[in-house]
């Protein structure tokens, strides 16, 4: 029987000694024989075994399952550890793919808020769009910290269902608080999946929308709201919905010592 050294078999696999040496000692690829001067030596049909390792690994098994399943060969267990990672790695694609629709979706926010004329009022034509809506309490809404914790209800909501929330995000509020010049936001929205439940929907009408953009900490959005609703009423425009405040992550473009949030108000108007 021809014998390889490990150098020898490492190159045939196309691997490291250093690999052989620690599948050796975690017991997954003994050599076939080791000489008295304690050289280890691997044989041509090892490269198998080797394989099934390599094979074994790029399906996300870890170092104990694959010592497991080598241990015990059976074409069943093989099977049935096949098909579980063919679950996992479907859950791994589909959440991939929401991580590059995140991604995507930031690339956009961030160059909007690059480039945003802040403070610059403007009526413009507004298509139809679909987002899923989390509701806000609004006693609960007076502070930054309590900006923060209900941001944080909301990553945790998607979280608790597996889910990455995509873009457009922001805040809406409802027409009788916009009338009111209530600062209160009713909901959080992101843009609607395919896995949002129906009742959580929601339909923002393409049309005329009022809009500007605003960069500043909390106390300085409450009165840049009010302005904005004011300035709606004075140029003589009907108030048709409530605002919707798209994030436009103003603290990526501002002094990181600043309290700074960027958004734009939008208004459907007539």
């Amino acid at each position: 029987m021809k014998y390889l050294t490990t150098g020898e078999f490492a190159k045939l696999c196309g691997t490291s000694k250093d690999t052989l040496i620690f599948y050796d000692r975690q017991g997954l690829l003994k050599p076939s024989d080791v000489n008295g001067k304690k050289y280890r030596r691997y044989t041509l049909v090892q490269y198998f075994d080797y394989d099934l390792i390599n094979m074994l690994k790029e399906t996300g098994s870890s170092l104990a399952e694959i010592k497991e399943h080598l241990a015990h060969r059976e074409p069943a267990r093989m099977l049935q550890l096949f098909q579980q990672k063919k679950i996992k790695l479907d859950q791994e694609k589909k959440r991939i793919a929401q991580r590059a629709r995140l991604v995507d979706e930031l690339i956009a926010i961030t160059k909007e808020a690059i480039s945003t004329r802040y403070g610059i009022f403007e009526i413009m034509e507004m298509k139809e769009q679909t987002l899923e809506l989390m509701r806000i309490d609004a006693t609960v809404q007076e502070s930054e910290e309590d900006c923060v914790s209900s941001l944080v209800e909301f990553n945790r909501h998607f979280e608790s269902q597996n889910r990455i929330p995509t873009g457009p995000f922001g805040i809406l509020t409802s027409r009788a608080d916009v009338l009111s010049r209530n600062y209160f936001a009713g909901f959080f929205f992101c843009g609607a999946a395919r896995q949002t439940p129906k009742a959580d929907l929601h339909i923002k009408p393409k049309g005329k929308y009022a809009t500007i953009a605003h960069l500043g900490d909390v106390k300085s959005h409450k009165q840049a709201y009010i302005e904005f609703i004011n300035k709606i009423e004075n140029d003589n425009y009907k108030i048709m919905s409530g605002v919707y405040a798209y994030d436009l992550i103003g603290y990526l473009i501002s002094d990181a010592e600043a309290s700074s949030y960027g958004m734009r108000y939008c208004v459907l108007v007539e």
